[in-house]
């Protein structure tokens, strides 16, 4: 799935968890899931991130949903019975 995102750049107006690009200081970069909550913070036990890291874009997760279409899995039965 190939779509063109509108990323978000500064903070969150909301906290929540996001779809992040984060950049290293290798230069390097990498899309993960972290919560804002007034800072960003790992997913998992929601320690802050390094300050090293940058978030340089976000999508709320609401926008990651909407950039795709699927249909329900078809094994799935539970609505037939």
């Amino acid at each position: 799935m190939n779509t063109e995102n509108h990323w978000s750049q500064g903070d969150p107006k909301y906290e929540g968890m996001y779809l992040v690009a984060v950049r290293y200081p290798s230069g390097l970069g990498e899309y993960d899931f972290l919560m804002w909550k007034g800072q960003w913070l790992s997913i998992y036990d929601e320690e802050r991130i390094p300050n090293t890291s940058k978030v340089v874009g976000f999508l709320s997760l609401s926008q990651v949903v909407e950039s795709f279409t699927s249909s329900w899995p078809e094994w799935d039965e539970t609505f037939d019975k």
